[in-house]
């Protein structure tokens, strides 16, 4: 595994004026009653009256998060698919609570538009792989993304989705614990299936997986316990997404055991570590619970910014115990890149 970060997007685009936008929007008639949201004038982005008339419809200040909770994993899920069946629009994962607000400069993108174009470009910088496998965080935005923008992969066996939810808000004891009797639970299953652990594993979940077909219709029901539990994702689900009848169960099953987000988690928690613009707030003791942002970058132009340094950065600059960056494994650099030579790069 190579690490290398092909990018990430923020809903938010620096480039435009939200007054500009509103504007066209108006003169476009687009918040008239009737107008067809097919023909709004740049549609990719959030509107005042749109943002505003959301946010009034809302119940809490500040829109809900699942990482506050104490929940276990099967909560997680279930809060996860009742929060996103409750958006005020298909696909709005973004919308506003009442006391959020538009960014001060350039404009907040609609987050759909930003994940399917965010799908779109990983497939057109990753070119024609052999297969391709994607796992992501339970999020039907994403989903929806991936799986368009991959679609005649998907519809010819050439590419899977699988969700991935874990127990979150777990002591490093409590962890230990798991991974020290998931691996008896593994020995024995590959004394059971004659084989290796692995592939004993692979076995497991594709059998697991087709008891819940039998059982389940509807396959947002059919989450796979992985009998694997290691410090990062304790107590795995895995959900298959890509169940087009062309795979052997088998195959389903190797994908289903594969499914981790621990590469993606371990490059969020490096960002969080060394962008102070992005560590979580702290909450302050003698001020009813409130957040103290001590380092936040209130211009979101800044966290663009310090977003695509750290790419480069963590890709070229960034070495392994072995001294290779990801760009080396993944062959777009012969060595590790000096940031002095990036900073001041001159082509001619």
């Amino acid at each position: 595994m190579s690490g290398y970060v092909l990018g990430h997007h923020l809903n938010y685009d620096p480039f435009v004026n939200q007054i500009e936008i509103d504007d066209t929007a108006r003169m476009n008639g687009d918040g008239l009653q009737g107008a067809r949201s097919y023909f709004s004038a740049q549609p990719q982005y959030w509107k005042s009256d749109e943002f505003y008339a959301v946010a009034r419809m809302q119940e809490t200040d500040i829109r809900p998060s699942l990482e506050e909770g104490e929940l276990t994993v099967e909560e997680r899920i279930a809060s996860k698919s009742r929060m996103e069946r409750n958006y005020p629009k298909q696909e709005m994962a973004d919308y506003p609570a009442k006391e959020n607000q538009l960014p001060p400069d350039g404009a907040m993108t609609h987050l759909d538009y930003t994940s399917y174009a965010h799908a779109l470009l990983v497939r057109r910088l990753i070119g024609n792989p052999g297969y391709l496998t994607i796992y992501s965080d339970q999020d039907e935005v994403l989903r929806g993304a991936f799986t368009a923008a991959f679609s005649w992969q998907i519809s010819q066996g050439k590419a899977e989705m699988a969700y991935v939810q874990f127990q979150k808000r777990m002591n490093i004891d409590e962890k230990l614990a798991l991974s020290n009797i998931s691996r008896g639970r593994i020995a024995r299953m590959g004394k059971e299936w004659a084989c290796h652990p692995e592939k004993a594993i692979a076995r497991h979940m594709a059998w697991e997986y087709a008891e819940l077909c039998a059982r389940h219709q509807d396959w947002r029901n059919r989450w796979v316990p992985h009998p694997k539990d290691t410090v990062n994702e304790p107590r795995r689900r895995i959900q298959y997404l890509t169940d087009t009848g062309r795979k052997s169960l088998l195959n389903i099953g190797w994908t289903l055991s594969g499914a981790s987000l621990a590469p993606v988690d371990t490059y969020f928690m490096q960002i969080r570590r060394q962008l102070y613009y992005l560590e979580r707030p702290i909450p302050t003791q003698t001020n009813a619970e409130k957040l103290y942002y001590g380092y936040s970058a209130y211009d979101p132009l800044r966290v663009v910014q310090h977003l695509e340094i750290f790419r480069v950065f963590s890709n070229y600059v960034w070495t392994d115990s072995n001294g290779m960056t990801p760009a080396m494994k993944f062959g777009l650099a012969k060595g590790p890149v000096r940031m002095e030579d990036i900073l001041y790069y001159w082509p001619f």
